[in-house]
This record gives C-alpha cells, structure tokens and sequence, in this order.
C-alpha cells in the first residue's frame, strides 16, 4: 500500500504523462478525474498531487531550461515522456512548491517512480538530473566563497 504523498505523486505524473503525450491537447481536469478514478486506492492528498501538476505545467519552460543545464545531449536523447513527467514533477517540488519537502525526500520518491513506472536507464538519470538541480545553491556558494 502506497503512502498518500506517493499515491499524490503517481497521480501527478501520470497525468502530466498524458499531457506530455498528446502535445498539450489534453482536457486537464478530465484527465486528472480520469487517473483519480484508477489509482489502486483512494487519494486523500487531491489538493497536493493537484498543486505538483499545476506546478510542473505552469513552470515547465523554467522546469526544461534546468532539467537540460543539467544533462548531456546523450541524457536528453534517453528521456522519454515518462521519465520527463518524474523530472518536471521532481524538479517543481525543488525549486517551486510552497510546502518544502526535504531535497531527499523528493529525489528518492522521483526515484521510486522511475523505478515502478519507468525504463531500466530512467531511475540513475532522473537521480544524476534532480541531484545536480537540488545541489546547485550549494555550489553557487561554494564559488562565491
């Protein structure tokens, strides 16, 4: 039985999965309804699945633009939509969300969705991408040091 944060996050994805795969011709409140409706058990957490998608949709340009600073052409060739949808999920909740979730909380969560939802390669990609936009404050400090 999944934790509600992680049923939220399945949720989320799956629906901005969807998006990402009908290039944004998509009824988002019916689809968001349509993955409710399957999900193993019951969600409790709609608001907070409901604020990650909205997030990653309403930021995605910045989202793209930090998820590609930190791959290489060869990672950005291995991203498929589903692993796509966890980035853009995970790097909203770094860099965005209001309600702060400790950085490794949402890298092993995007990693365990990667893990049950995604190819072999998505897991360590999607760990190497949010770990670099996670630590990036760290760094900048470090140079200005």
């Amino acid at each position: 039985m999944s934790s509600q944060r992680h049923l939220a996050r399945i949720a989320a994805m799956q629906t901005l999965y969807s998006y990402l795969e009908r290039d944004s011709r998509l009824d988002l409140d019916a689809a968001f309804k349509f993955v409710l409706a399957e999900l193993p058990q019951t969600l409790k957490q709609e608001d907070f699945a409901r604020s990650i998608f909205d997030g990653a949709i309403s930021q995605k340009t910045k989202l793209l633009a930090e998820i590609e600073k930190f791959s290489t052409e060869h990672s950005l060739k291995k991203l498929d939509n589903l692993s796509l949808a966890i980035l853009l999920i995970g790097a909203w909740e770094l860099l965005f969300a209001s309600e702060k979730t400790p950085l490794e909380i949402v890298i092993n969560e995007a990693i365990e969705l990667a893990k049950e939802f995604g190819k072999e390669t998505s897991a360590p990609l999607i760990n190497a991408i949010l770990s670099k936009i996670a630590n990036q404050d760290k760094d900048n400090e470090k140079n200005n040091l």
